[in-house]
């Protein structure tokens, strides 16, 4: 079709039109969740990258936030609401009670500050969203995006990030009969019931989804965790007086980086090094914070080839992990893990280029899918210390090969862009 514009006022009513049905066609996205890290954070941040991604395919988004997470930087504003637009995402910041510790009651009643909150909010401080997700690092946002999806009259989208309360029976202690527990399987249940779409970060959610709601008939889609240009620009080398403390020289070193809590089952890596004691060319290097690291350190004062060290920033990461020879993570024998890992640990170790073994049981993805290196049984520390003894052995042409298998295939699947293309084919589905 061939438009004929014959005069500076046609041309301008033309483009006015253009610009309108522009805006009038691009899709919208509310975006609900406790937790959302921003690139200011120097974090990995899957939500907000994923966002931005879709932004550059055409959306419009605006996330809604608390300011509750400690390791996040939120901005300093008066009142209980703030809005900004970073990298062309419209963030609202809701002013939320804080809280530390991972398991505790405080951090429950921060989620209900948050939806209280967010329920608040007036309708002009909101987008005309098509489609509401409410991400589960509190699955109360099953209530608010729930009930925004139908004043919208938008589709409504589960993101399930943690399998609660499964999380908190499995890994927290908490009994099933739980007044709490019971009513937030009620609100999992309804989540998955209600939504048009379910996304998961782990690989095997729709295991858990048939079993929890056996009649639910939504899709269930796995969007992993992935990285973005931000992984591979801000990167700094490896303090060397922190290299110099903590790191020893002409070792075989085993990292593990990340969180050190009852999630990370590190009394599998201790016993291991106690089994390892005598082979001084290994050392083991656990790197990071958390409610068990004092535990952990009082149990390993007797042996020598183990070192605690403090956490770094995240742009060091990567210079930390490249310094090491194999890299660790662990798990508990426990049903979460059935449904598979997403893990942003494992990104990082992917991306550094060095091979990685995993004290995991659950559903393997990642490290098998790449050819990277290898799962041993979980909680068992006399096979893992088999493992570890055969890369030990290994050439450095050997480990370094296994570790650019990881690096390759982390690259050509799980950047951000790729990702949140995958997102948005299923929602145009819907």
């Amino acid at each position: 079709m061939i438009f004929l514009i014959k005069n500076n006022a046609q041309k301008k009513t033309f483009l006015d039109n253009s610009r309108w049905q522009q805006a009038v066609d691009m899709k919208k996205i509310l975006f609900i969740s406790l937790h959302v890290s921003t690139p200011s954070d120097f974090r990995a941040p899957r939500n907000f990258s994923l966002m931005r991604s879709l932004v550059a395919q055409g959306y419009k988004v605006q996330i809604v936030t608390s300011t509750s997470d400690h390791l996040a930087t939120a901005p300093q504003f008066k009142g209980s609401y703030h809005t900004e637009f970073i990298e062309g995402v419209e963030v609202t910041w809701v002013r939320c009670l804080n809280y530390k510790k991972t398991y505790s009651i405080r951090r429950v009643l921060s989620w209900l500050d948050f939806e209280l909150k967010t329920l608040l909010l007036r309708k002009s401080a909101l987008i005309d969203a098509d489609y509401v997700i409410a991400s589960s690092l509190s699955i109360l946002s099953i209530i608010s995006g729930y009930i925004y999806s139908r004043r919208l009259a938008a589709k409504f989208v589960f993101e399930v990030r943690d399998i609660w309360p499964l999380t908190l029976v499995d890994e927290g202690g908490f009994s099933q009969n739980n007044p709490i527990i019971r009513l937030l399987g009620y609100l999992e249940k309804f989540g998955y019931k209600k939504a048009d779409l379910i996304i998961g970060t782990m690989p095997n959610l729709q295991e858990h989804v048939k079993n929890v709601a056996p009649q639910v008939s939504s899709d269930v889609i796995c969007i992993p965790m992935g990285y973005s240009n931000w992984h591979l620009e801000r990167q700094t080398n490896l303090r060397q007086d922190y290299e110099n403390e903590y790191l020893p020289e002409d070792k075989f070193i085993v990292t593990h980086l990340g969180s050190i809590g009852l999630s990370n089952a590190l009394e599998t890596l201790i016993k291991c090094a106690d089994q390892l004691c005598e082979y001084s060319n290994i050392h083991f290097l656990v790197v990071g914070q958390g409610d068990s690291l004092s535990k952990l350190k009082a149990t390993t004062s007797n042996l020598k080839n183990i070192t605690f060290a403090p956490h770094i920033p995240k742009e060091e990461v990567q210079s930390l992990l490249k310094k090491s020879d194999l890299l660790f993570f662990s798990s508990s024998k426990t049903e979460i893990w059935k449904y598979g890992q997403s893990l942003n640990k494992l990104v990082d170790y992917m991306l550094s280029g060095r091979p990685i073994i995993g004290s995991y049981s659950g559903y393997a993805s990642m490290v098998n899918e790449a050819g990277c290196g290898e799962f041993v049984e979980a909680e068992n520390p006399s096979i893992l210390a088999k493992k570890i003894l055969e890369y030990s052995e290994m050439s450095r042409s050997e480990i370094d090969s296994l570790g650019m298998n990881g690096q390759t295939w982390l690259l050509e699947n799980r950047h951000y862009d790729t990702l949140a293309s995958d997102l948005n084919r299923a929602l145009e589905k819907l």
